[in-house]
């Protein structure tokens, strides 16, 4: 799936994962969206709070306000597509007859919520720790030729370059 990865735009390739379980144990087609779907918000979380405070250390705060209030409505369109109407407007409009193979997706996205924080927060720890990694990835790179950086600046970095994408 990280292969698809490189191929699709915003990393859709991830989703692969969801139809390999499916043929390869039987999971849910709908199970395994939200749980992958459940990544890629706390990913995006994670990355515009980096990135906003990237964006404040530098560029003038105009242009770092401009930055974080379109992350932050882009973050207000993502969860305005999981209340009820826009659920039923997804199902109905969007997914119509293959609707039915996400069946299960919003009962386990939503259970992430309420019942399985404790596996919210590994997958937020995993996360700071992968942008921790890269960083010290590049870090090394730098090093290898004699430049210094800060860790903390090749983080801001990243996520400046993350929330420009959005």
């Amino acid at each position: 799936n990280r292969i698809a990865s490189l191929f699709l735009p915003g990393r859709l390739g991830e989703y692969s994962i969801t139809f390999l379980l499916k043929k390869g144990h039987d999971v849910p087609i709908g199970v395994s969206a939200a749980a992958v779907t459940i990544d890629k918000v706390i990913t995006l979380i994670v990355s515009c709070v980096i990135g906003v405070v990237g964006l404040f250390s530098f560029f003038d705060q105009f242009l770092a306000l401009r930055a974080a209030g379109f992350a932050l409505l882009f973050c207000v369109v993502i969860i305005f597509c999981f209340l009820p109407c826009s659920r039923r407007f997804i199902r109905t409009r969007i997914l119509g007859k293959y609707a039915s193979h996400l069946s299960g997706f919003y009962t386990t996205f939503s259970s992430y919520w309420r019942e399985h924080r404790a596996a919210l927060a590994l997958n937020i720890f995993a996360t700071l720790l992968r942008v921790v990694v890269i960083a010290l990835s590049a870090f090394f790179m730098f090093a290898a030729v004699g430049v210094f950086p800060s860790l903390l600046i090749i983080i801001a970095i990243g996520g400046v370059e993350t929330v420009s994408t959005i």
